[in-house]
């Protein structure tokens, strides 16, 4: 009988899902070290025991599958499928060749009957998924991906599987859905690396506003590789945003409305936040909270960056103020600030200069805010810093 065509939907997507499919099977393969007895298979088919030689079908089927044969993997598959009429590994190996020589529905069927073994089986898993997407029930597709991901969670083959979702606005809710509960697949979801594309990274984002919307904050420690990622590529209002809805307590881009330093210990994961020098002739002590001072020594014979942070500039600013003191109490003028338009470097400053100065003009809305200290004996501490307007009165510089 001549094999059904599939939808519309179905003709667009298929050879998507089988292509992961195929890798999922290449790499299992390469995990259990079938790779290296593929050319003497069919010697080790022959010895197994007739109790055990369904296992051996399956692992030649999958060593098939593998190596692009889906008609040699059905050959396998069916004797499989014999021998143990209800494991859902052989089912799954047959459904996948007739998948791939285009018989959908008897690939169909195959599907139906390893789906009946439980959700174990991850191509199966992933074939009904598609189904559900194709039928629009896209909480089911979510709850079998979902089901893959917390057994898999580092699987190469997981940006491809959650695509399946990504790509339709219906999908994306569903997956946030998922996000909201906190699986074990969350961590990689929004730990991305240089290799994500731009376009991937920023529909995470939007994913992961959409859980905020609906659920409680994921919190600082989690979302702080996603907003890093986000603030390094120069998507820096997404990531504001996204650091803001799942990070409430983070200090955002925004000036400290007290003027506070924003640097503590308990600060160091904000994408916001400050970044240390890590020179060898500093010594840095980080408060461990709020309302602590950060104390900083240069035993070196020029000025040093102690720190950086990124900071959203008011269009009524006009001057940046700071509060540094001596070991000995007195007001320090070791230190200067300086604000510009990506990597920071020395201002030039006045003689006398003691915590204040005027802002230089800025083409850019976010601007680098780099600490230097001058050397001198001993340690400065550092407990206050803003930018403001002009004429406003700074009591405490």
């Amino acid at each position: 009988m001549p094999a059904a065509e599939p939808s519309r939907p179905a003709r667009r997507h298929w050879r998507g899902i089988a292509a992961v499919i195929v890798a999922l099977y290449a790499l299992a393969a390469i995990f259990a070290g079938l790779d290296r007895i593929s050319a003497s298979a069919p010697m080790v088919e022959r010895v197994v025991p007739g109790p055990f030689r369904a296992h051996a079908d399956v692992a030649a089927a999958r060593i098939a599958l593998a190596a692009n044969d889906p008609r040699m993997a059905i050959r396998f598959a069916e004797r499989a499928v014999e021998k143990a009429p209800m494991d859902s590994n052989a089912s799954a190996a047959l459904a996948t060749g007739l998948l791939l020589t285009k018989d959908f529905p008897g690939a169909d069927a195959a599907f139906r009957v390893s789906a009946a073994g439980g959700w174990r089986n991850i191509v199966t898993q992933l074939y009904w998924a598609e189904q559900s997407v194709f039928g629009g029930d896209w909480d089911l597709a979510a709850a079998r991906i979902d089901a893959v991901l917390r057994a898999n969670p580092t699987i190469d083959q997981a940006d491809r599987i959650r695509a399946l979702l990504e790509d339709d606005p219906r999908g994306r809710t569903a997956l946030a859905a998922k996000l909201a509960a906190r699986p074990v697949w969350l961590t990689p979801y929004v730990n991305v690396d240089a290799a994500t594309p731009t376009a991937v990274l920023l529909q995470r984002a939007a994913i992961v506003r959409e859980v905020a919307a609906t659920s409680p904050p994921l919190g600082c420690d989690t979302i702080a590789p996603m907003a890093r990622a986000l603030r390094d590529r120069g998507r820096i209002d997404v990531a504001e945003t996204t650091w803001r809805q799942h990070c409430p307590g983070g200090s955002g881009l925004g000036p400290g409305t007290d003027g506070s330093l924003g640097l503590w210990r308990d600060a160091s994961n904000d994408p916001f936040g400050w970044t240390l020098s890590a020179q060898g002739d500093l010594v840095i002590e980080v408060p461990r909270s709020p309302s602590g001072s950060f104390m900083a020594e240069n035993l070196s014979s020029a000025s040093r960056l102690v720190a950086t942070r990124p900071l959203r500039i008011p269009a009524t600013a006009r001057r940046v103020t700071w509060r540094a003191a001596e070991a000995d109490g007195t007001v320090s003028s070791r230190i200067s600030v300086s604000l510009t338009c990506g990597a920071p470097w020395l201002p030039q400053t006045r003689d006398g200069q003691y915590g204040a100065q005027a802002l230089p003009a800025l083409s850019c809305p976010v601007a680098t805010v780099g600490l230097w200290l001058a050397p001198g004996r001993g340690a400065v501490s550092i407990d206050r810093l803003a930018v403001e307007p002009a004429d406003r009165a700074t009591s405490d510089s």
